[in-house]
């Protein structure tokens, strides 16, 4: 599968309504909140926004009206309906979900290794993330970064080469980089696969959660 990077071509979570969710059929997880980092606190910032990552998670996996609340000081409940894949959605909600773009710097060991950390997705403007079609119809994912300087400078230094886009420690794809990029913004091509574009386009769009979550008991 050819995969690049190129420049791009133009193209209240506390208080939702959740009468429609039949409770009888719903598919319930209970999480426990702690800090990503080990001297953090769980403040109730971080919770409700943390609810918001979540809420934009289940509806990217198509589930209607998902009910997510914070219960408690560092606790999130889950209840969503007409779940079809529990494991799935596990796996969707609670990873953490840390983007970055990487590159190879030598000490690699498997051609699927890239060790060297080159942006985050903290270095992206989620918002501008869209998933767009080129003249021959191919499907592509439009994505602006925060500094210009700092995409000029890496697209120039790994002209050619991949950069990886890894999920976690879990590699998404590696497109090969065929210019230099001084607007700050980038077209990932995934070879015409619809599917691999659009997972890429949630995994950026949807990014981090807030805290990290351990699935408890209810």
């Amino acid at each position: 599968m050819s995969i690049t990077i190129t420049a791009c071509s133009t193209p209240g979570p506390q208080n939702k309504d959740y009468s429609g969710l039949d409770h009888k059929e719903a598919f319930v997880i209970m999480y426990e909140a702690t800090p990503m980092d080990g001297g953090a606190q769980v403040t109730k910032d971080a919770l409700i926004s943390t609810v918001q990552s979540l809420e934009a998670r289940a509806e990217a996996l198509g589930i209607s009206k998902p009910e997510i609340r914070v219960d408690g000081n560092k606790r999130i409940r889950v209840r969503l309906a007409d779940v079809t894949d529990e494991d799935e959605v596990r796996r969707s909600l609670g990873e953490p979900a840390f983007l970055t773009f990487r590159s190879k710097d030598g000490s690699e060991t498997a051609d699927d290794e890239y060790n060297a950390i080159e942006m985050t997705g903290s270095d992206l403007v989620k918002e501008e993330t869209e998933l767009v079609y080129n003249q021959v119809n191919e499907p592509m994912v439009n994505v602006e970064f925060k500094s210009k300087d700092k995409l000029a400078e890496v697209t120039e230094r790994l002209l050619g080469q991949p950069l990886a886009i890894f999920m976690d420690d879990r590699l998404i794809s590696a497109p090969i980089i065929q210019g230099v990029l001084t607007d700050g913004r980038a077209s990932i091509s995934v070879g015409g696969d619809l599917e691999d574009a659009k997972q890429i386009r949630d995994l950026i769009s949807l990014g981090a959660l807030p805290l990290k979550l351990t699935e408890i008991e209810n």
